[in-house]
């Protein structure tokens, strides 16, 4: 199919990604973006660490500047949401009651936080994923004293930084029996549990909410043991919802995202998806893959636009993930994926520079480090790599032929 315009929804990361790499690769048909919210389209990760700690300026801090924008060329439907997806007539019908014609189209509407049930509506907690929701939680804290940050993974943690960073007494509530439990395992966590408390954050570890005190804001929350731990504010940080519910009825399957295949394509004929709402198949790993990473949205965005020309092209969306996490005065970097029954290897002090790597069958599968971000290169060199070669990882591997 040859392209005529690419319609884009979702004016993140992804897709902007996008319609970079239409440009890049000499598209000078239409390129038309949607996006739920008023942004041109911003950089999420600051949300939680850097604008946090300073408060929120005039607007978002955006991926672009004005006129790098402007050279794009994109006609940007800002503010608009789109409730569904037409295959028949090949239309997109939005929250307006307008309907958009499409001849290729991009499925790129991300995923939201998960809430509370007990705690919707509740005046005083707060999720983290947008503008609005920063601006509403840096308005907030800016009069608390005590916040409780229910979820123990990367945004919960970001959050307790960047607010410790100002002071804030913070409690975490973590059902598992560590920080990043999920993500990293035990071994690990341990070590964010330490990095936390040594900073003066309260850890109650194998807890839930169950519920919380007050009338229509919060004053404390319920755990579900009985406890009350006080708090002005609440912050949410309990993973994320890929964004499908628009397409139902659309023939577009989805089970946790977007189901496509290793290029981004779905089961409609010029439909496809990137980013954090996309569950491709990867046959670097076997199976398929959601990825809500940074590093990822802008390498499937470019990816599906190389496809968009060239359906011979295929272009892969899952490559070799990476992520970093900003905590306090240390970057945590991951690179690879692994499995939760791979073997992993710490090594470092009990501080907060460490490295450590997952093997399975004598392999290494991933890598992370913290506190010395010069060992990446050597970590994404290690991977694929055995084990009694290649660990620890050494910086001078970064230089060196295998």
């Amino acid at each position: 199919m040859t392209a005529a315009s690419v319609t884009v929804v979702g004016a993140s990361l992804a897709g902007l990604a996008t319609a970079e790499g239409l440009r890049r690769q000499g598209f000078d048909g239409v390129i038309r973006v949607v996006g739920e919210e008023p942004w041109l389209p911003y950089d999420r990760p600051p949300l939680s660490k850097d604008v946090l700690k300073t408060g929120p300026a005039e607007h978002p801090p955006y991926l672009r500047s004005e006129q790098a924008f402007a050279d794009l060329q994109v006609e940007w439907v800002l503010g608009r949401r789109c409730i569904a997806l037409n295959a028949g007539d090949r239309t997109l019908s939005l929250d307006d009651g307008s309907v958009l014609p499409f001849h290729l189209l991009v499925v790129a509407t991300g995923a939201r936080p998960r809430r509370l049930a007990p705690l919707d509506g509740v005046g005083g907690v707060h999720v983290l994923r947008s503008w609005d929701d920063d601006v509403a939680l840096a308005g907030d804290v800016a009069h608390a004293s005590t916040v409780v940050v229910v979820g123990g993974g990367f945004i919960g943690c970001e959050v307790a930084s960047s607010l410790r960073h100002r002071g804030i007494d913070v409690t975490i509530v973590e059902p598992f029996p560590t920080l990043l439990f999920g993500p990293l395992g035990a071994e690990i966590g341990e070590r964010l549990n330490r990095m936390h408390s040594d900073r003066g954050v309260q850890l109650v570890l194998g807890a839930t909410v169950s519920g919380y005190r007050g009338g229509n804001r919060v004053e404390a929350v319920v755990l579900e043991d009985g406890r009350e731990l006080a708090a002005d504010v609440v912050v949410l940080g309990l993973g994320a919802v890929p964004n499908t519910e628009w397409l139902q009825d659309s023939g577009i399957a989805c089970d946790n995202g977007v189901l496509c295949d290793a290029t981004g394509r779905t089961e409609v004929d010029g439909v496809y998806a990137v980013g954090d709402v996309a569950r491709p198949e990867s046959s670097l790993y076997g199976r398929r893959v959601r990825v809500e990473h940074w590093t990822s949205a802008s390498m499937q965005g470019a990816a599906v636009a190389m496809t968009l020309l060239d359906p011979q092209a295929r272009g892969e969306l899952v490559r070799v993930p990476y992520f970093w996490s900003d905590q306090y005065d240390t970057r945590l970097n991951y690179v690879g994926l692994h499995e939760r029954t791979d073997r992993v290897l710490v090594r470092g002090s009990d501080g907060d520079a460490w490295q450590a790597a997952w093997e399975r069958d004598g392999v290494i599968t991933a890598a992370v480090a913290s506190g010395d971000p010069r060992l990446l290169p050597a970590m994404r060199k290690a991977l694929g790599q055995p084990v009694e070669t290649h660990w620890p990882i050494e910086r001078s591997r970064a230089t060196r032929v295998s």
